[in-house]
């Protein structure tokens, strides 16, 4: 069985927006943290090394796979 890249993870949310180095974006994280928790009354979760979600929904798939997935978050932005 393999297993889902985008998962939650071991990783705290503090530390996962202290790694963001972009000053702006890492800001912006912190604002919408603070949104996306009143909004959805739900824990912020780390989802493997892509972004922040809160809650969690079961997905079912055409040939039966289920899937764990935030019902809302945001992405780590990367700047090239």
């Amino acid at each position: 069985m393999t297993v889902p890249k985008t998962r939650v993870s071991d990783t705290s949310v503090v530390d996962f927006i202290k790694s963001i180095t972009n000053y702006k974006q890492r800001e912006d994280s912190i604002q919408l943290l603070d949104v996306f928790k009143e909004a959805t009354n739900e824990p912020a979760e780390v989802w493997g090394d892509i972004g922040i979600g809160f809650g969690r929904y079961t997905m079912t798939y055409a040939d039966g796979k289920k899937r764990n997935w935030p019902v809302i978050g945001f992405p780590r932005a990367k700047i090239t």
